[in-house]
């Protein structure tokens, strides 16, 4: 019998991280840092070194790998994981979930009070609650 290995958590900056190798594909040490800094991931005052310094542990937690490119030498980043195999693992989530004490429809109005459900999600989210096993 194998035992499943647990991944290591994730920070929120990990995260940051990792959304800009997902959307990117790959990215620079430098890219990443501008990007972060550019969608405010990052306080202006993080130093460019601190953000290396998650990439390099993004590495060897396994979620991430470097390749060097050249000349002029240019490590180049990009995620071992997907989007999709992070919200698999359902303790990330549990995580912040049970860390802030949220309902479901806590978060339903966080994303729409931010404006973030598009007309198709509000659809899906009322063919769920429609479809649900639960009775009122």
């Amino acid at each position: 019998m194998s035992k499943q290995r647990k991944s290591p958590p994730l920070s929120k900056t990990d995260l940051a991280i990792l959304s800009v190798l997902w959307r990117k594909g790959k990215a620079t040490g430098r890219e990443i840092f501008d990007d972060l800094i550019a969608n405010e991931d990052v306080s202006k005052d993080v130093a460019y070194t601190t953000v290396k310094t998650y990439v390099d542990r993004l590495i060897q937690k396994g979620y991430a790998k470097a390749k060097v490119t050249g000349p002029p030498n240019v490590y180049v980043y990009a995620a071992t994981v997907t989007r999709e195999e992070i919200m698999e693992r359902h303790e990330v989530l549990e995580h912040v979930i049970d860390s802030l004490h949220l309902t479901p429809s806590a978060i339903v109005r966080w994303f729409d009070a931010r404006q973030k459900l598009t007309p198709e999600e509000l659809v899906e989210l009322k063919k769920i609650i429609e479809e649900s096993n639960h009775s009122s």
